[in-house]
């Protein structure tokens, strides 16, 4: 009568504790693509633990620890397993970070080669400035001499705009361009 009394409150604890509803034995995970392991918790769950995928070998079963501090009241855990875990007979166990004990265990499942997709962006614009500058007449002598320039600049990949008059962003490329073009005029 003890021993049944016993066997049933283990019983009932064992139902109550912490489960892994996701992955399943019809799980087929792609390496190279996020998967969600999931769980369901009561109250009397340690709060926090740490996720360990139990990987298949020839002599003896391998864990490998991919998360730790989870804690237990997110319900799930988003993991993307690399190239190196293709293959079957993989679980999910669930392991208290103090006593090194097994909270939960998933069902096997299996690691497929799966295929990334790698996309990029790219991003374009341009500065343009202008402006143009007199030439006022020497101080002495009896020629007057007087001209103007002006130009633009663009400049690849930037994100800002300027225009003439914008202030010392537009500015600066335009006395550049002013400098240049009267050495050419003077020349």
């Amino acid at each position: 009568m003890l021993f049944n009394a016993a066997y049933l409150l283990l019983a009932a604890a064992a139902a109550r504790a912490i489960q892994i509803t996701s992955p399943t034995n019809s799980s087929d995970w792609k390496t190279g693509v996020p998967q969600t392991i999931q769980w369901t918790s009561v109250s009397t769950d340690p709060t926090s633990f740490t996720i360990q995928i139990q990987v298949p070998s020839t002599s003896q079963h391998q864990t490998q620890s991919v998360a730790t501090n989870v804690q237990t009241s997110a319900g799930s855990y988003t993991y993307t397993p690399d190239a190196s875990y293709v293959g079957s007979q993989y679980r999910v166990n669930f392991v208290n970070a103090q006593s090194g004990a097994i909270l939960a265990q998933s069902d096997y499942f299996t690691v497929a080669q799966g295929s990334a997709v790698v996309s990029s962006a790219s991003a374009s614009g341009s500065v343009s400035a202008s402006g143009s500058a007199s030439i006022p007449p020497p101080a002495t002598g009896t020629a007057a001499t007087s001209g103007s320039a002006s130009g633009s600049v663009a400049i690849p990949n930037a994100s800002t705009s300027a225009t003439k008059g914008s202030g010392a962003g537009a500015l600066v490329p335009s006395l550049a361009l002013v400098g240049g073009s009267l050495i050419a005029l003077l020349a």
